[in-house]
């Protein structure tokens, strides 16, 4: 009975070993995981994101709650008070962003952050 418990647990040691070892290189693990927010753009990054999750609602002729996410001026406009980082960030005092819907996910609200941050140019 006692060597029938060491093998069992030998077995199980074993296949706990060689279960852990994989085939993953360090840049593979990274990969998934990098958010690159350098050379941000409005064009590129910026208004497709609007586009993405904002513009259906905040666009066109009425825009829900008065508030029009078309175009570079009305977005900066939203920059300049705050609120479209505020909103989408799901900072307290801001209604969160988009309404009805989990927050973002990290790598794109950084993005959005990283033009913020960098003036919000209309590049």
């Amino acid at each position: 009975m006692k060597k029938a418990v060491s093998f069992l647990a030998l077995i199980i040691v074993a296949v706990l070993f060689f279960d852990s070892c994989t085939n993953n290189n360090k840049q593979d693990l990274l990969k998934s995981s990098v958010c690159d927010t350098t050379n941000i753009k409005y064009a590129t990054t910026v208004a497709p994101l609007m586009t993405a999750y904002c513009t259906n609602c905040h666009g066109g002729g009425s825009p829900s709650a008065g508030i029009n996410l078309e175009g570079y001026s009305n977005v900066k406009q939203y920059v300049n008070n705050e609120s479209l980082w505020g909103s989408m960030n799901h900072s307290n005092g801001f209604k969160p962003m988009p309404q009805g819907a989990p927050k973002l996910d990290p790598c794109t609200l950084n993005k959005l952050l990283a033009w913020i941050q960098a003036g919000a140019l209309n590049n």
